[in-house]
């Protein structure tokens, strides 16, 4: 994309962000951090790593930035659960789609955090370009 150059680096919180180049020349970071996350990675994280997540948002809001999850599925996707291999045999989430999609709306009320949910990995990777250059395009 014109314009955009990507840089890997590690990340305290969230996994992705942008740095703008102020009309003065200086580099700024957003205020904005995103976490990919698809329907499998969502029900893991939340079911077996809460704790860590919830570090990730308190951090988040410690440093005053906005924290958007990124789920790279629909919310009919999220209702549907997930199920997994394990030992050969398949096995279903401990929670249901309707838990999960309501420990996301609390998470959204409680910590400020917003999430988006894309109907392919393409959209996802789109929006949050685009969601980041929105930002120079303000006066």
């Amino acid at each position: 994309m014109d314009g955009v150059t990507v840089k890997r680096e590690t990340m305290t919180t969230g996994d992705y962000t942008a740095r703008h180049r102020l009309k003065s020349g200086v580099e700024q970071m957003d205020t904005t951090v995103v976490e990919r996350k698809s329907v499998p990675d969502l029900y893991n994280s939340f079911c077996r790593h809460y704790d860590n997540e919830m570090k990730k948002w308190e951090r988040a809001q410690a440093w005053n930035l906005q924290y958007i999850i990124a789920v790279e599925g629909t919310v009919s996707d999220v209702l549907a659960g997930h199920q997994y291999w394990k030992q050969g045999e398949v096995h279903e989430a401990k929670k249901s789609g309707l838990a999960q999609l309501r420990q996301l709306c609390t998470i959204e009320r409680r910590y400020g955090v917003q999430v988006k949910y894309f109907e392919s990995r393409k959209a996802m990777a789109l929006w949050i370009v685009e969601y980041f250059l929105a930002q120079e395009r303000i006066p």
